[in-house]
Parts: structure tokens; sequence; C-alpha cells
């Protein structure tokens, strides 16, 4: 399925569930339909690729075209989100005893200072549009890894003469 329709009363806003790990709403997404029959009759594969059981065994609309391209708009549903702060805290101190141009900074420097988890989006377990796998628990869930590591602090003392 490269791109699935909307059901009847889902959105690309409510077909998301920000704060859970099953991000996408799987019956938010079906297979396009064909307006009527001789659309269907024009268009659509007639023996589409489904273990050798026919639309209807399936228990899809008996119009589905499996091979139609549905009105899902590309980037249309946003992706659980990035907020990441780094902050850097720099002293100069010119230190004249030892010549007028000799500097010593110190650094500290602060990555993802707030230690917010950044989920990546659901990308390789987008396969529930099959129809034949259509109770698959794990389409639409967050299951890997953050986008940016944990805190990380790391101090320098720098010497510039």
């Amino acid at each position: 399925m490269d791109i699935p329709d909307l059901a009847p009363g889902c959105t690309a806003k409510n077909v998301v569930q920000p704060g859970k790990i099953q991000y996408l709403r799987p019956e938010c997404f079906i297979y396009p339909v064909a307006p009527n029959q001789a659309f269907w009759d024009a268009n659509c594969d007639h023996t589409p690729n489904l273990d050798g059981m026919t639309i209807a065994q399936v228990g899809l609309n008996p119009l589905t075209c499996t091979n139609l391209l549905g009105h899902l708009g590309r980037n249309a549903i946003i992706g659980p989100g990035l907020f990441n702060v780094d902050m850097s805290i720099i002293k100069d101190t010119h230190i004249s005893k030892f010549g007028e141009n000799f500097n010593i900074q110190f650094r500290a420097e602060f990555f993802n200072i707030l230690n917010r988890t950044n989920f990546q989006g659901p990308t390789d377990n987008l396969v529930a549009l099959d129809p034949l796998l259509q109770d698959n628990p794990s389409f639409g869930q967050i299951d890997q890894d953050t986008q940016v590591p944990m805190r990380e602090i790391q101090f320098a003392l720098k010497i510039v003469f």
C-alpha cells in the first residue's frame, strides 16, 4: 500500500495519538475505494495478490482498488516532535602575569539539558494495510530509539597565548 485513504471520520490531525506508544490509529487507514462499479471495472486490479482470496473473502469493500493511490497527502501526518535545548557557559580570564596575550578559557557545555525523550516516528511497522495482516498489533507503534542522546555535560579548559 503506497498511499492509503483515510477512513470516514478521520483527518490527518486525529490519526495520531500523541503521548502514546501506539502513535498511529490503524482504523483510520483504508485502501482506496472506486467511486462506482464502472470506474472499478475500467481501472482497478481484478485479481490483487491476496493469497488466492478475493476482495470480498478478505472482508474489504467490493469497490476496493488495491492498485490505486489514496488521497492522503504527502507529509500530512505530523511526527512525535523534537524539542532539544543545548546551553554553553564560557568564562574568559586574562592573566597578565604570564604575558599580555595569555588567557584561560573555561567552558561548560550542556547538551539536551532538559533530558527530554524525543522519539522517532513509526517507520518500519506500517504493514497494517495489508488485508491479510489487518490485526497487526505493531502498526504505527513508536519502537525506535530517540533522535537525540541523553543529557551530556562536558567541561573544558583552554589556554590561549
